[in-house]
């Protein structure tokens, strides 16, 4: 081999290699500024729109039960248990409160915990998380992270210690 073709293997390996390197560099550059998906935040899609999917699930389960016959409940009790507090509308309009909370620099924690301690029952706190949906949360008018349900925003906003509380007030059997 002349000194020409193996400078030549050599420029072409060089090559290949900041071709590798600057494409790795690339994507993770548009991950970055958002302008393209990450895999963690596709996988973490999936898993809000199951976790939105199960809850709005257990609602219509406790819709199906309400017409059911409970052996050991009076029908008075069924429909106390199985029938939300709330209107679908209010629930909308908690849930609007929540993302405003979570949605700026910091996250108010008392209105996390005023709306949390209006829930009276399971079902309420159902109804709220169907109600929230999935939200992107944003800073400054850039994305704040991932898109996700009210359980992923209480989790990455640290409010999970607040919304506890303010289930505690009725004694709600649900913590996040």
């Amino acid at each position: 081999m002349s000194k020409k073709e193996i400078n030549t293997y050599l420029y072409l390996t060089v090559a290949a290699l900041a071709i590798y390197l600057s494409y790795d560099i690339i994507i993770k550059f548009l991950e970055s500024i958002g302008l393209k998906t990450t895999k963690a935040e596709i996988i973490t899609d999936k898993k809000v729109t199951e976790t939105v999917s199960a809850v709005t699930k257990e609602i219509k389960e406790a819709t199906k039960s309400l017409t059911q016959k409970h052996p050991t409940m009076t029908a008075a009790q069924v429909k106390l248990a199985y029938t939300p507090t709330y209107s679908n509308s209010y629930y909308l309009q908690l849930a609007d409160a929540l993302y405003e909370a979570f949605n700026h620099l910091g996250t108010n924690d008392n209105i996390v915990k005023s709306t949390m301690s209006l829930m009276k029952k399971r079902l309420d706190v159902l109804k709220l998380i169907e109600a929230y949906g999935v939200r992107q949360t944003y800073v400054f008018g850039l994305k704040d992270g991932a898109a996700s349900n009210l359980i992923g925003h209480l989790v990455s906003e640290d409010a999970v210690d607040a919304a506890n509380e303010g289930l505690k007030v009725n004694k709600v059997y649900y913590t996040f």
